[in-house]
C-alpha cells in the first residue's frame, strides 16, 4: 500500500509484493517483467538482500534464454531505513544496482531511476536488441516531478487546511508513506492531516491545539522519534499545567472540552523492543507496517468504541 500511489504519481505503473519470497515468485516463478525493482531490506520469510541475490542469480543462469526472448534483468534498487555501510554492502554484494536510504523523496527516486536506466548495461543491451536504434520514450524516459524543494504531497496543502482539525493525524518522515497512507485513510471515511516527524506532530497538537481523534505515529523519524513524541503528547494531556481553567477556556473557544486522542504506534520493526518503546511512552496500540486497510479500520473502530462507546463516522 505505502508507496504505490506515490510511484504512480511519478508516471510509473506498479505492482507490489509483501516480502522477498513473493517478489521472487513474481519474477522467477511467474516470469513477470519489470523495468525496476525497489526492494526493502527487513521483511518476513525472505529479506531484501536474499531476494536480490536469487533474482540476480536467476537472470545470470538464464541469460542466454532471456536475451533470446527479449527479457532483460530489471534494475534493482535496495531501500532501507538502516543508514549504515553494512546495510548498503549487503545489498550491493547481493547484486543490487544501488541503495537508497529511507525516507525516499519522490524527486530523488525519479532521478535515481533515470540515471540508472541511462547508464546501465541493460539499456545498452536494449539498443543492441533493436538493431542499434535507441529505445522509444515510452520505454526509457523517466518523467521527473518538481524539484525536491518545491515538492509537497497533496495532504500538506497548508493554505487549504490551515489549522483545522481532522479525524486522523498521520505522522511519518517518508513522504511516500504519507501520501499512500493518507489516501488509504480517506478511503476508510476519515479526514486526515499529516506531519513529517514527531516534533511537527507535537507542535500541531500541543502548541497549536489542533484536535484529532486518532494519531498514527511512525517510530524512526528525524528530529523527534515516535515514542518520544507519544510521551510528550501523553504528558501534555495529563500535565497539571493543562488545568481545568485552561480546559474551560478551550471549551468556550471550541464549544467542547479537548480529549486526548487515541495514539497508535506503527513501525516496520516487528520486535518486542519496538512495541515496548511505544507502550511505555503511552500509546494505546501498536501495529506493524505494512499497514493493511482492514486491520487499520478495525483498530480505529475498536479504539473509538472503547473511548466513546460510539462507532466512528456516525452521528
Amino acid at each position: 500500500m505505502a508507496g504505490s500511489a506515490a510511484i504512480k504519481r511519478l508516471g510509473f505503473s506498479v505492482r507490489t509484493a509483501e516480502d522477498g519470497t513473493a517478489a521472487c515468485d513474481l519474477v522467477i516463478g511467474q516470469r513477470s517483467s519489470f523495468r525496476f525493482i525497489l526492494m526493502d531490506r527487513h521483511m518476513p520469510k525472505m529479506d531484501g538482500p536474499t531476494a536480490v541475490r536469487q533474482i540476480v542469480s536467476h537472470f545470470s543462469t538464464q541469460a542466454e534464454e532471456e536475451r533470446e526472448n527479449g527479457t532483460l534483468r530489471p534494475i534493482i534498487v535496495g531501500c532501507t531505513g538502516d543508514a549504515t555501510k553494512e546495510s548498503e554492502v549487503d545489498f550491493i554484494r547481493a547484486g543490487a544496482d544501488t541503495v537508497l536510504v529511507k525516507p525516499l523523496q519522490p524527486h530523488q527516486l525519479a532521478r535515481t531511476l533515470q540515471d540508472l536506466e541511462q547508464a546501465s548495461p541493460h539499456a545498452r543491451a536494449k539498443v543492441e536488441a533493436r538493431g542499434g536504434k535507441p529505445p522509444g520514450p515510452s520505454h526509457s524516459q523517466v518523467n521527473l516531478p518538481p524539484t525536491e524543494e518545491s515538492y509537497e504531497p497533496p495532504e500538506k496543502d497548508v493554505t487549504a487546511e490551515k489549522e483545522e482539525s481532522a479525524d486522523v493525524l498521520l505522522v511519518d518522515d517518508d513522504r511516500f508513506c504519507l501520501m499512500a497512507g493518507s489516501a488509504a485513510i480517506k478511503r476508510l471515511g476519515f479526514s486526515v492531516r499529516t506531519a513529517e516527524d514527531g516534533d511537527e506532530a507535537c507542535d500541531l497538537v500541543i502548541s497549536k491545539s489542533v484536535d484529532f481523534k486518532f494519531i498514527l505515529m511512525d517510530k524512526n523519524m528525524a528530529r523527534m522519534e515516535g515514542p518520544e513524541a507519544v510521551a510528550a503528547l501523553v504528558s501534555h494531556f495529563w500535565s497539571p499545567n493543562f488545568t481545568s481553567d485552561e480546559k474551560r477556556k478551550e471549551q468556550g473557544e471550541r464549544g467542547r472540552e479537548r480529549a486526548r486522542p487515541c495514539i497508535i504506534g506503527y513501525t516496520g520493526d516487528a520486535t518486542a523492543e519496538a512495541r515496548s518503546a511505544f507502550t511505555q511512552a503511552g500509546a494505546d496500540r501498536v501495529i506493524f507496517k505494512p499497514l493493511q486497510p482492514q486491520q487499520l479500520a478495525e483498530t480505529l473502530k475498536e479504539l473509538h468504541e472503547q473511548r466513546t462507546g460510539e462507532i466512528p463516522g456516525t452521528d
